[in-house]
């Protein structure tokens, strides 16, 4: 897709996972790569593609330090749906836990842990 960065999702579940996120986040793309065997890492690959989608993440870092500068770091991907209400109504019968915020947003954690933020509910 064009204008679109694609994301990686590493799983142990493909199949649920697929459908999970063609169905149920309506994400346009979602390929399956070979499976991963590494000393970091195990499992599938999932290639996900959607204008819907991106990326945010955050580090807080002290550097005044020379050893373990690091102190935090979020990372949670955003979903701009074109309908959101539509999309909450699909996570509600697919069983998932959803929690609205003070800020008109709204999240949830998928089976594979990963956190998300529904954006445009209000």
């Amino acid at each position: 897709m064009i204008g679109v960065t694609p994301l990686g999702i590493l799983t142990d579940k493909p199949g649920p996972s697929r459908e999970f996120y063609r169905q149920v986040l309506g994400i346009e793309r979602v390929q399956t790569c070979p499976e991963l065997r590494s000393l970091e890492a195990r499992g599938t690959l999932m290639r996900l593609e959607s204008p819907q989608v991106e990326v945010f993440a955050t580090e807080t870092r002290l550097l005044e330090r020379t050893e373990k500068t690091l102190i935090s770091s979020e990372h949670r991907l955003i979903m701009r749906p074109r309908n959101p209400q539509s999309l909450v109504e699909r996570l509600t019968v697919a069983g998932i836990d959803i929690t609205l915020t003070a800020r008109g947003f709204a999240s949830f954690e998928d089976m594979n842990g990963i956190s998300w933020e529904i954006r445009g509910l209000t």
